[in-house]
This record gives structure tokens, C-alpha cells and sequence, in this order.
């Protein structure tokens, strides 16, 4: 008896035991805590969040427990930064870890969380499923709308001149607080990348080789959302009705490619990313609409799904018309949200794209692509990058 391939694929979803999800979901802290009646917490967080008010906020909620704040996450951590990290958790007694931040703020504090129960050094656990012991319990509240890291079983370093990814069913956090409030004082760049970072992970989930109806469903309404709302944040932060969907939208994103992971455009942006010192969000969006055409050949009948999400869908058309129409709808999209369209405005040379396809496919493969990825398709992809797409 035939079945389509995707039939014999048994998912696995993964995502935190509890999901607080809303305006003033923060106010759920407190009963959160209640729960592991712990004696001394670790608030991981970066500088901005004491000026802004929000460890406050935190420290409002904790029922007279000790805490102490760990503010030293700038940027995305290096391997040397997490390791300092995972010291002061060895040497410490607690029982309790809170991450509140962006990203790298959320992944630095599952480090820290398993850090407690896992010894020797955090480049020991880079790769998959290598994470012998549950870590801490770790609460994630994420104060911007993209990377979904309060609910994933990723956490991405800077390592070398790329990035690598801790990946592990241990991981993810067992409690995650999306409050929309947290993000209104994103600035309108910060928002533009997070939220096409959590669009990069929408739709490469649904293209992943591993993707599955289920998981196609929460991918596309995270890619309906943020066509919808993604440009209303943008230009204006304190529209509560675009930051709520934003915060939605990221944590499906999150929730759509745990299991299916991304492919293409994140090996690229974790390539460039570094080399050409490019916010993260900003690298992945970059390559997308680029990898939705290197696709067409295989996953042509998925993105003509997403260019119905993306409001761009036309019954009449052929599903190479409708991809063509997305991948134009795209374009227009980083036009108005002044994202560049080729290698040459981030300052690359035509001279270094032969350096970055090999680096890519060395270090950034990607099991799960549909199209085997070989130094050669790669190369010509960047060649497109390079040249631009109008």
C-alpha cells in the first residue's frame, strides 16, 4: 500500500509544560515560582533590562526569595563568556533559573540551567542530543518577538567564525511567559529583525524535508500573522494589537520547527551572520527570499501554501505563479522595512563567495534539506545574493 513519505514521519513535539501567553502574562510569575518552592534563584538578563524597569518587575514577584542577577549577556555569548557562566552556577546552590531577554539571553540561560547538572565544558554538549541530565528549572520570558528560544530545544552560540547549536529534548524550558508588554520598547530595527527571523523559521520548518501536517499548521499561522502585523510594529512600537500577534506569531515560529528545524537560509545567515558582524535576525531574513527560489523544485506545492498565508494567493494560478508572487511580496515587504537585497550592501566581495559556500556546506549542513546541499548549488547561490534580486 503507498503512502507519501511524510505519513511515515512520527513527530515529536516538544515545548514547555506551561505556556503563559498574553498582555500582563507576567503576573503569572509569581504562581510559577510558587511551584518549585525554590530558595535561591539566578535571573539571567542583559544590561537594558535594569534600565527599562523589568527586573523590577521581576524582583516584584518573587515572595521575599533570594535572587541574584546575572546581567552580563551582550550580544550572542561566545563559548569563553558561557563557560564563565556555567562556573558561577557550579558554584553557587540554586534552584531556580529565570531568563529574561532576547535570544541569546533566553539560550544563555538554558545553558546555565543545565550547566548545574552537567559538567566539563559547554563545547562538549554543541551538536544533538548530547545533554546527559535535565538541567535547573528554568522559567523563559522573551522581550522581543522572533527567536521562539522560550520555546525550543535549541540553544545557538557564536563559535569561531559561525554559530553552533546546543540541540536537546533537555533543554527546553519548562515554563514560558510571553508577555507583549515586554516588547514595546523594542526599537522599530530590533523588531524588524526579530520578527523575520520568527517568518525564517515559520517558513523553513514547513520546507524542512522532517515537516509534517501538524507541524505545517502551526508554521502557517505564524507566516499569516506576521505578513498581517510584522509592518504595524514596525512603525509603531506601541501598537499593542500588532506587539500581541508579533509575540504570538514568534511562539508558534518557535513551536513549528522544533522538530522539523530549519534549513537553508539559516545556514547562510549563521555564515554571514558573523563574518560581516550582522544581527542575527537580520542575516537569516536576508537569504529568504533567495532559498524560497532554490527550493521551487522540490517543495513548490508548500510555498505556494505559504503565498496563501502571506495574502498573496491566487486560485487561477499555477503553484510556480503563486511561489513567484510570494517571493515578490517578500521583496516588496524588506523594501518598506528598508532590509538590504544583495551581498554587495552588507559590504561583501564577489571575491569571498566562493570562501562562504564552502563554509557553509562544511559546517551548516543541513540533514533535513529537501535538496541535498553541495558546494556547487550553494555557490550559485551566492552568486544570486550577490548580484541581488528585483
Amino acid at each position: 500500500m503507498y503512502a507519501p513519505s511524510f505519513l511515515e514521519r512520527v513527530t515529536l513535539f516538544l515545548s514547555p509544560r506551561r505556556i503563559h501567553i498574553g498582555l500582563n502574562a507576567l503576573s503569572n510569575l509569581s504562581s510559577e515560582i510558587r511551584r518549585w518552592n525554590p530558595q535561591k534563584i539566578l535571573i539571567v538578563t542583559d544590561p537594558n533590562m535594569e534600565r527599562l524597569g523589568y527586573i523590577m518587575k521581576i524582583k516584584g514577584q518573587l515572595n521575599g526569595v533570594e535572587a541574584e542577577v546575572f546581567d552580563e549577556v551582550k550580544g550572542e555569548p561566545s563559548i569563553e563568556e558561557l563557560n564563565r557562566l556555567a562556573m558561577k552556577v557550579r558554584e553557587e546552590s540554586y534552584d531556580l533559573i529565570i531568563g529574561l531577554g532576547g535570544g541569546s539571553v533566553m539560550d544563555s540561560a538554558k545553558i546555565a540551567s543545565i550547566s548545574a547538572t552537567n559538567k566539563g565544558s559547554i563545547e562538549d554538549y554543541l551538536g544533538d542530543s548530547k545533554v546527559g541530565k535535565k538541567g535547573l528549572p528554568l522559567i523563559c520570558i522573551p522581550t522581543t518577538s522572533g527567536t521562539g528560544s522560550e520555546v525550543t530545544r535549541f540553544a545557538v552560540i557564536r563559535y569561531e567564525k559561525t554559530k553552533k547549536a546546543i540541540s536537546s529534548d533537555l533543554i527546553v524550558p519548562d515554563v514560558a511567559i510571553v508577555d507583549p508588554l515586554l516588547t514595546v520598547s523594542l526599537p522599530a530595527k530590533i523588531t524588524t529583525y526579530t520578527g523575520l527571523d520568527a517568518l525564517s523559521h515559520a517558513v523553513e520548518a514547513m520546507i524542512s524535508g522532517w515537516a509534517t501536517p501538524f507541524t505545517d499548521m502551526l508554521a502557517l499561522g505564524a507566516i499569516r500573522t506576521i505578513f498581517r502585523y510584522l509592518k504595524r510594529a514596525y512603525e509603531n512600537g506601541e501598537d499593542l494589537e500588532a506587539r500581541y500577534h508579533m509575540s504570538m506569531a514568534a511562539t508558534l515560529a518557535g513551536l513549528s520547527f522544533n522538530d522539523p528545524r530549519v534549513v537553508l537560509a539559516h545556514s547562510i545567515g549563521q555564515t554571514i551572520g558573523p563574518v560581516y558582524n550582522l544581527p542575527h535576525g537580520l542575516s537569516v531574513a536576508f537569504a529568504l527570499p533567495y532559498i524560497l527560489r532554490f527550493y521551487l523544485s522540490s517543495s513548490v506545492d508548500k510555498i505556494a501554501l505559504i503565498s496563501e498565508a502571506a495574502g498573496v494567493y491566487d486560485a487561477g494560478m499555477t503553484n510556480e505563479e503563486k511561489a513567484e508572487r510570494l517571493i515578490r511580496r517578500l521583496i516588496n515587504l524588506y523594501r518598506e522595512l528598508e532590509i538590504p537585497l544583495s551581498l554587495r550592501e552588507i559590504g561583501a566581495s564577489l571575491d569571498d563567495i566562493d570562501g562562504l559556500a564552502e563554509y557553509t556546506v562544511k559546517f551548516q549542513p543541513r540533514r533535513n534539506s529537501p535538496i541535498r546541499l553541495t558546494k556547487e548549488n550553494v555557490l550559485e547561490l551566492y552568486r544570486e545574493m550577490w548580484k541581488g534580486m528585483e
